[in-house]
């Protein structure tokens, strides 16, 4: 049988006619029967618009376009088959092999005149396609403040594009999902190339990409992660002149999820003269903190459930992979195990604090899951690996996330749980709630930016003001145990919550990136040489260059009330167990040595001027700071240099009102609330005054209440510490601050004493206390204070968050603190940024 083309004309309504073919490859021209000679077809009219239909029998179809119009056109394929499809010689789209018809679309530039066009088989002899194709226009200018973005069948963006568009940002969340007609979904590529107006500033330049991305500013290699991985989120702030800039993004996807985004902006502004940082909260699933986005990422660990049993505490026999998912689930008649399902809880505990709306569910993976509580599963708009969840009344209760099957060779994981709401116009401090408007901008729905801005809007909102974050709470300081560095919490893990490491500190760097903060970490106690080296190249790699690191060691190392203290100790007496001294004070030497070891190396690798080494000092005691600052014991070992010449800042945490819950005063200010403003007035007069609990005959005298009142002795303490460090030749500054109103031992759960704490920390009071006491530290010498703590909960465990949940209006410690910022530039020398 000869071999044959065939072309119908649809839309032009010419008559099929027979086609140039060629010679199939491996055909041996012997064997071929005798062929028609065939007429060349450069026939096809001037036309803005049209479509044909192709059938290939063994050969190659050639013809001829004739385009009236100089411009872009668009050329569609539709077949089932596997051609190719080219234009005056040049391969410029190529099908794959498929069980129905697929549409597979490409751009190109062309002149006005005739076109020679080609439609070759690629695999197979027979072969039907449709070819279409539209004039669209003149090209758009590309730089004229767009990207010109070609896409490439390929992840090495070799050949012809297979798509060519314009965009006016970069903004995909690809998912498994191929980026457009003819791209595949796996093993392409991209490339973004324009030009773009800047006014002269410092931006932040954001860049994610899953897989390998690398932008160009001007031609200089800016990012540069062209490599396999999930999804990884750059920053860097670059100062730029006004004019006309030159941008290039490359982009591949080798396999699973592709997503790429690239933006920039001015960096934060709101903090270049604040004085004043803040202690952020560490990330549970009671929190009433908008941290993340994903929710997931909070969540509380699995637990395991049976039809009879909420909880059947059988945790530790989970089947669980590297990062925490569940791989498999126990069987029917297994009766070795009690539980069949595993669980997870969100937002509960928070008295409802999250915000109503829809909530998306995201995973990868077979098997079913099922919901509880506030969250109700909405059937008409979910499908598999993407649930939705309506959240109409927030309450105490939260979301439960319950597997109840899995299937072990493609078991669920990767789940994230969105919040409701959009980012609006891509600024990462707007957002919007669910009416899809923000002010007339372009709202950006959070599930498809949660990878690339993974903190709430409102969130970055409440913190842009602040100079510093410390990340105390944050990577769980007073409970971390870690002294290896591979055992550290990583990026790719289910959740960034390990209940005694907390999150991993490459998130920490983001959020300082995001905000132009100054980042403060806590060394973890017992953290090896190694760990030490590793976290620096963590901070050298991830935090944008000129932000300054503040680097303390522990966490009020003096402090009995925490684990670390005595992890040190026992340290400290294994160092020196010759010394007479007592254990306590070789804990303070110990404090002081280490502190000064790992600024040493943190200085060696980042620089000396980029790192401010800390000593924590207790505020209320000279004598313990002095013990660390000048560290006797290592100094006799060290040449007889003390430590505080290697360091740079004491710190100190100048609370102020703590003797108020102990137990020689509480049973007289729980007396207080039974007069008729429930003892406010008398509380807040012994905090600004003193007198209602001074007692000149009080023995022993150094239980006696402050003459002066709560806030005269703070202020008291801050001079005896500024002389402390002046004399070191140290700043002094405040690794936290603020009122210190808790029940203490017995009194932890006074109801009537916690209730009166409550409502003066609610108190407008409050907010005036808060001012002065600002003022009060700057007026003695103070340099930056840190606030404890960012957002929380009041509790029994005190009333520490400047505000109680993330939306709260009339929050006194927060408003006091936020119109201080604005009133009160920082006042040290070079301090402004």
């Amino acid at each position: 049988m000869p071999s044959f083309v065939t072309l119908i004309l649809m839309t032009l309504c010419v008559s099929p006619v027979l086609a140039h073919e060629t010679l199939p490859e491996r055909a041996r021209p012997d064997r071929l029967p005798a062929r028609p000679t065939l007429p060349d077809l450069p026939w096809l009219p001037d036309t803005a618009f049209g479509s044909m239909q192709v059938f290939l029998a063994g050969g190659t179809w050639s013809g001829s376009l004739a385009m009236a119009e100089t411009g872009r056109y668009r050329f569609e394929l539709i077949t089932s088959a596997a051609v190719r499809f080219s234009v005056a010689g040049n391969p410029v789209l190529e099908t794959s092999l498929g069980d129905g018809n697929q549409s597979y679309i490409t751009t190109l530039d062309l002149a006005a005149g005739n076109h020679a066009v080609q439609l070759a088989p690629v695999t197979g002899s027979f072969a039907s396609i449709v070819l279409k194709w539209r004039y669209l226009g003149q090209p758009a200018d590309c730089t004229d403040n767009t990207f010109c973005v070609s896409y490439f069948a390929n992840t090495e963006l070799s050949g012809e594009p297979v798509l060519e568009t314009v965009e006016s940002h970069v903004s995909h969340n690809w998912g498994y999902n191929s980026p457009g007609q003819g791209v595949p979904a796996d093993g392409f590529s991209a490339r973004w190339e324009g030009s773009f107006d800047f006014s002269a500033d410092t931006y932040l330049f954001r860049l994610t990409g899953d897989d390998g991305v690398r932008l160009w500013l001007n031609e200089e290699l800016i990012f540069d992660a062209w490599r396999d991985q999930e999804a990884v989120n750059l920053s860097r702030h670059l100062t730029l002149p006004a004019g006309r800039h030159a941008l290039r993004l490359e982009y591949y996807e080798s396999g699973f999820e592709a997503q790429v985004y690239l933006d920039w902006r001015p960096v934060n502004k709101a903090n270049q003269t604040s004085a004043i940082g803040v202690n952020v909260h560490d990330l549970n699933y009671w929190s009433t903190e908008w941290t993340l986005l994903d929710i997931f990422k909070m969540s509380g660990g699995w637990f395991t459930q049976s039809d009879d049993s909420f909880d059947t505490a059988e945790q530790a026999q989970l089947d669980l992979d590297a990062n925490g998912w569940v791989r498999s689930l126990p069987a029917a008649d297994d009766s070795t195990r009690n539980f069949r399902y595993v669980a997870a809880l969100m937002l509960q505990g928070n008295t409802g604090a999250h915000p109503a709306g829809q909530y998306t569910v995201l995973y990868d993976g077979d098997g079913s899951i099922e919901y509880q509580f506030d969250g109700v599963y909405n059937e008409t708009l979910s499908q598999p690996g993407r649930h939705i969840l309506d959240v109409d009344e927030p309450s105490d209760r939260g979301i439960l996330l319950r597997i109840t099957a899995t299937d072990p060779k493609n078991y669920i994981r990767n789940i994230r749980v969105i919040m409701p709401g959009a980012v609006c116009d891509r600024d990462p401090y707007q957002w919007c709630n669910n009416d899809g408007t923000c002010s007339g901008t372009t709202c950006l729905p959070f599930s498809e930016v949660y990878t690339h801005q993974r903190f709430h809007p409102q969130y970055l909102n409440d913190l842009r003001r602040y100079r510093v974050i410390r990340f105390l709470d944050f990577f769980r300081t007073n409970l971390n145990e870690t002294s290896a560095w591979e055992d550290r919490p990583q990026m790719r893990e289910a959740r960034w919550n390990r209940w005694e490491q907390g999150a991993p500190y490459e998130l920490g760097m983001e959020l300082v990136n995001l905000l132009n903060a100054e980042p403060w970490v806590n060394m973890p106690a017992l953290a090896d040489d190694g760990f030490v080296r590793n976290f620096a190249e963590v901070v050298k790699s991830d935090l944008n260059e000129g932000l300054p690191i503040y680097l303390e060691y522990g966490n009020e190392i003096w402090n009995t009330a925490f684990l670390p203290g005595f992890w040190v100790e026992d340290l400290a007496v294994a160092r020196w167990p010759n010394s007479d001294a007592e254990p306590f004070t070789k804990r303070m030497n110990y404090h002081g040595m280490r502190t000064t070891q790992i600024t040493a190396t943190w200085k060696e690798m980042l620089g000396e001027d980029r790192v401010i080494g800390v000593l924590g000092g207790f505020h209320t005691v000279q004598a313990v700071s002095e013990a660390a600052l000048d560290c006797p014991l290592y100094a006799a070992e060290n040449g007889g240099v003390p430590c505080y010449q290697n360091l740079d800042a004491l710190a100190i945490g100048p609370y102020f009102g703590g003797y108020l819950g102990s137990n020689t005063f509480a049973p007289s200010v729980i007396g207080w609330a039974s007069e008729a403003d429930g003892g406010l007035e008398t509380l807040f007069r012994e905090i600004t005054e003193g007198g209602p609990l001074y007692d000149p005959n009080q023995e022993p005298e150094w239980e006696r209440a402050p003459q002066a009142g709560a806030m005269d002795e703070a202020m008291g303490n801050v001079t005896v510490n500024k002389n402390l460090a002046d004399q070191r030749g140290l700043r002094l500054i405040a690794y936290e601050a603020g009122q210190h109103l808790v029940g203490i031992d017995r009194y932890l759960d006074d109801t009537t004493l916690n209730n009166l704490f409550f409502a003066a920390n609610r108190d407008a009071r409050m907010g005036q206390l808060y001012t002065d006491y600002l003022n009060g530290w700057r007026e003695r010498g103070g340099e930056l204070m840190c606030m404890f703590l960012s957002v929380q909960l009041y509790d029994r465990f005190g009333s520490w968050g400047l505000k109680e949940y993330q939306t709260q209006e009339g929050a006194p410690k927060f408003e006091a603190t936020m119109a201080f910022i604005e009133n009160t530039p920082c006042w040290w020398t070079d301090c402004t940024r």
